[in-house]
């Protein structure tokens, strides 16, 4: 069940992150830190699906019992077997395509990059929408950095 409004905090991980040994303890920790006002985006780009879904599945008792949220980035699949809802961005389906299959009690996030995409992604009834990259970042690289400008616009 979704919560009656999205929580401020979003906690993003990537493939570096959850390849360490301790990655479970540790989101653990950042899930009980957050409780109920956190997102956490278990968010895994080149990880095979088995292990976002098995990490997924390890997080979900802690994230019940932070009262946090976990949704899955860029797999649909793996957020209706074991989260609370999912993030797409360019790698995943289209967000109305997210939203059909999540069906309307769980969390859909979508990344954007411009208003038109802001615009268009909220076809798909998302929850909230990433805007970005406002500043250069390694795990988009091949994107130049839009700038606080692209708040305004989206």
């Amino acid at each position: 069940m979704k919560p009656e409004r999205i929580p401020p905090l979003h906690v993003v991980t990537d493939d570096a992150v959850i390849a360490r040994p301790d990655f479970v303890e540790r989101a653990g920790a950042v899930l009980e830190a957050g409780g109920p006002e956190l997102v956490f985006h278990l968010r895994a780009p080149t990880a095979p699906g088995r292990r976002v879904f098995d990490l997924a599945r390890a997080l979900v008792p802690l994230a019940i019992d932070a009262e946090s949220w976990l949704v899955v980035n860029d797999r649909v699949d793996v957020a209706l077997a074991a989260a609370d809802g999912a993030h797409v961005g360019a790698r995943g389906p289209a967000p109305g395509d997210a939203r059909r299959l999540l069906g309307p009690g769980r969390l859909l996030g979508v990344s954007v990059h411009s208003a038109d995409e802001a615009r268009e992604a909220l076809e798909g009834e998302p929850d909230f929408l990433f805007a970005g990259s406002i500043w250069a970042t390694p795990s988009h690289s091949e994107r130049a950095p839009a700038g606080t400008g692209l708040i305004g616009e989206s």
